[in-house]
């Protein structure tokens, strides 16, 4: 820095010293000498251009002012310059920081002017700010060198049906964020198919084309096509609309057209409004032709429809909503475009509200002479059974055909039983119903934590007791050998049909957590509760790192669809490790019997202990609760 520069810095800041002391002066004049005159002695020059010259001088002076500011800031900034380069001198910085450092100085001395006409308060936030961004940086940089955040292990199943694979090697179970792949064999993880970071899973189904794909719908209205074995998202789709349930079927005379997707859903209008729920048909076309995708509405209610199932690659939707039970059927499945797409729809009344069903589908064969008739149709048999919100069970037999014959008969309120099989031996709702493959058994669960297995001839049943926590989910494996349960304590088991006994089994975190928006059933009214109680804000419950594990306090079951039946007190002891996301042990921490009825003197629930604080040894050998 020359002495010219140095000069001329000091200089003027010794003019804006000046310029501050004669303002302090003329704001405090001595002797009362600020005191204004009446308005006739200061009446000389009009009121415009008084305030026209007050206005000149006000600017003059905070010009002044900002000068100094300028020249001071201006003067520290060459000190510190010079102190660098007496710095880089003495080889304490490299040449070519030096020069990075002076071109960012440089750069700085010409902003000055343009940063000393902002507002000194968004002056001050900025600084503030660079501050803040450069202390991050610095601060991420140095913590990435010495540790990492893991990925998100853990988490809970949904509540979806679990998915086999066609040779039964794999087991398919969705969580909030992924699809995990299980070998049936080893009970061990082998794939994830996580979605993108912003969605949530609501449904998956596979393709009818290709068994290794598999297709994956969000809350937020994404489908999203993967290949399952090799783990590779294929396409990715995106509709304006909350899926909450999914299903493909392929046309009988596809043509080369692609797959038929099925959802229920309900239309985003903006942040806080939501259409009515809704059956729609997609056709997904690849990215290519994405814009071409074809979206049909096939039914519309104003109640939320529960669950539905798509049977005879679409020519048949059976759809619940409370306790109506929906037929829809359709002849037009293979024509072409899917606006032209049109179903039938049937309402049956139940006797109480649907919590589960399931269909089985029986098509006879036909004649030669039907085979080459175009105006010819025969309707396949539909066998339902549907499970009760109070723990009925009931059979609908040769069910669609029934609804024909009553509109095409000619004594009008013609009355036919359609209801052909009835069984009540649940307590309360079931939970999951299912068809065995050859149609002369249903399988049934609840809250009894008991596998159900109902003979339809002889009506006798039998019972797989003590699963340990309600039965959400039932699954038959296409062969028929074995079926897959999922529990209500985020667990899974695959039983052999032949011996009713557990081959695979799977349990993850049994921590309480707010689930999905699927709709929940209502109250059920009882004894001791007459009216549905409101939940008390409770506190979470206790985990403990301990070198067996993790040491969590959890209920005995976390039900996603009846909060209002299981009370969620904390008696249970899970550890879990870490490595692996799966269970060690589970062990009552209080006593208690899970198969029990649990009821006291006057049939009122009696409720389990609730652990709200736990520690352990640092050895792990002792544990307080």
């Amino acid at each position: 820095m020359t002495k010219r520069k140095q000069d001329r810095a000091v200089s003027a800041n010794n003019d804006d010293i000046h310029a501050s002391k004669r303002r302090r002066t003329d704001k405090n004049p001595p002797n009362g000498a600020g005191i204004e005159a009446p308005f006739e002695a200061q009446s000389i020059a009009p009121p415009a251009e008084r305030n026209a010259r007050k206005t000149y001088n006000d600017t003059k002076e905070t010009k002044k002012g900002k000068e100094g500011k300028k020249a001071r800031r201006l003067a520290k900034k060459n000190a510190r310059r010079e102190r660098r380069e007496l710095g880089a001198q003495a080889g304490k910085n490299e040449p070519k920081k030096e020069k990075a450092h002076q071109g960012e100085v440089a750069s700085a001395e010409k902003s000055i002017t343009a940063k000393s006409s902002k507002p000194r308060k968004r002056r001050k936030d900025e600084k503030q700010k660079s501050s803040n961004d450069k202390h991050g940086s610095s601060q991420k940089a140095g913590d990435t060198a010495l540790w990492r955040v893991s990925e998100p292990i853990g988490g809970r199943m949904l509540d979806v049906d679990p998915l086999f694979s066609l040779d039964e090697s794999y087991l398919l179970i969705a969580f909030a964020t992924s699809i995990r792949v299980y070998s049936s064999a080893t009970s061990l993880p082998v794939r994830r198919l996580s979605v993108r970071p912003s969605e949530r899973i609501s449904a998956f189904a596979f393709s009818c084309k290709n068994p290794s794909h598999l297709y994956v719908g969000t809350h937020s209205g994404v489908v999203e096509l993967w290949d399952w074995l090799e783990g590779r998202r294929l396409h990715l789709w995106f509709y304006k609309c909350q899926i909450f349930s999914l299903a493909v079927a392929e046309s009988r005379d596809s043509n080369g057209l692609p797959e038929t997707i099925y959802t229920i859903d309900r239309a985003i209008m903006d942040k806080r409004a939501m259409g009515p729920w809704r059956i729609s048909a997609h056709r997904l076309l690849p990215d290519s032709e994405a814009k071409q995708s074809e979206v049909a509405t096939l039914r519309k209610s104003k109640e939320p429809i529960t669950s539905f199932k798509v049977v005879e690659n679409g020519e048949n939707i059976i759809a619940t909503s409370g306790s109506i039970l929906t037929l829809g059927t359709t002849r037009t499945i293979s024509l072409s475009p899917l606006k032209t797409l049109s179903y039938t729809w049937r309402d049956v009344e139940c006797p109480e509200r649907i919590s589960s069903f399931d269909v089985r589908v029986i098509r006879e064969e036909m004649t030669s002479k039907q085979k080459t008739s175009e105006k010819y149709h025969v309707n396949p048999r539909l066998d339902i059974a549907i499970g009760g919100l109070k723990g009925s069970l009931h059979v609908y037999d040769d069910l669609l055909r029934k609804l024909i014959q009553k509109e095409k008969s000619s004594v009008k309120h013609a009355s036919l039983n359609f209801s052909s099989y009835q069984k009540h031996w649940h307590r309360n709702a079931v939970l999951s119903v299912k068809w065995s493959r050859d149609g002369n058994y249903i399988l049934s669960g609840g809250f009894e934590t008991v596998l159900l297995i109902w003979q339809l001839e002889s009506g006798s049943d039998s019972m797989l007791p003590h699963l340990g926590a309600p039965l959400e989910g039932i699954v038959v494996s296409p062969s028929g050998s074995s079926y897959a349960v999922r529990l209500a304590d985020n667990s899974a088991m695959i039983v052999s049909t032949a011996e009713l006994k557990p081959t695979f089994s799977v349990a993850g975190i049994q921590h309480p957590t707010i689930m999905s928006n699927q709709p929940q059933l209502p109250h059920v009214p009882t004894v001791d509760a007459p009216e549905q109680k409101s939940q008390e804000r409770r506190l979470q419950p206790p985990i403990v790192s301990a070198p067996a594990g993790l040491l969590c306090a959890v209920p005995s079951t976390v039900s996603s669809r009846v909060s209002s039946m299981v009370p969620q007190n904390a008696a249970y002891l899970q550890t879990l490790d870490l490595r692996s996301a799966a269970q060690v042990s589970k062990q009552a921490l209080t006593r208690t019997k899970a198969t029990d009825l649990n009821l006291g003197p006057e049939s009122n629930t009696i409720e389990e202990p609730n652990v709200i604080l736990m520690q352990s040894s640092s050895a792990g050998e002792w544990l307080a609760t």
